[in-house]
């Protein structure tokens, strides 16, 4: 497949990185290839990426057996923010893939991931709303129009997690929290909830 919806990411990417399914019922989503996922064309394959499969395997989740996906599917020039109409191109892409091979949990790494299901640009907030809700996604209102009628049906637990680089992972949340605390208190949920028999209702 060869896509040019964005002209600007598709005139600076290497590769289409596309998402990969997995088998263990958990999907991790980040907002958007850099450079080592453009480079290598996987998804978490940087830094970021190194710190949750460390995360995971200290809760006994197999990387290999882990999904993984971006809301944009090309590396943005700069590593910078996806544009909102670059994010619109790919998110029917993004359901596609959800419809396909749907998971139990998914953890969205970082403000944009968590943003498209949980409706605020701070990532303190959705945690806030998720712990309201947890563990079944159930503010359907608040996702992306592109993503509410999947939501409506599928039963998925959708838990925020804090950028998993360094530069942020170890900086103070509003709250007091270190943002890592936080990383790794979703981590033990995620893994708490795919240890559950059924679905996250």
């Amino acid at each position: 497949m060869t896509c040019v919806q964005c002209p600007v990411l598709s005139r600076c990417r290497t590769q289409i990185v596309y998402p990969r399914a997995g088998t263990n019922g958990l999907l991790v989503l980040e907002e958007a290839p850099g450079a080592e996922e453009d480079r290598t064309g996987e998804n978490f394959a940087g830094c970021s990426g190194q710190k949750l499969r460390d995360l995971l395997a200290e809760q006994g989740i197999c990387w290999a057996e882990t999904g993984r996906a971006s809301i944009v599917r090309c590396r943005p020039p700069w590593d910078r923010p996806p544009s909102g109409e670059e994010v619109q191109a790919c998110l029917l892409l993004l359901e596609e893939f959800l419809r396909a091979a749907p998971p139990r949990v998914i953890l969205t790494v970082g403000c944009l991931a968590a943003r498209i299901f949980w409706g605020s640009p701070r990532l303190l907030v959705n945690l806030e709303r998720m712990r309201r809700t947890a563990p079944r996604y159930r503010d359907v209102e608040r996702a992306h129009v592109h993503l509410r009628g999947l939501l409506a049906k599928t039963p998925c637990a959708i838990l925020p997690l804090p950028d998993t680089r360094p530069t942020a992972w170890n900086r103070m949340a509003p709250n007091g929290q270190r943002w890592s605390e936080i990383g790794q208190e979703q981590v033990a949920l995620a893994a708490r909830l795919l240890r559950e028999p059924g679905d996250c209702s």
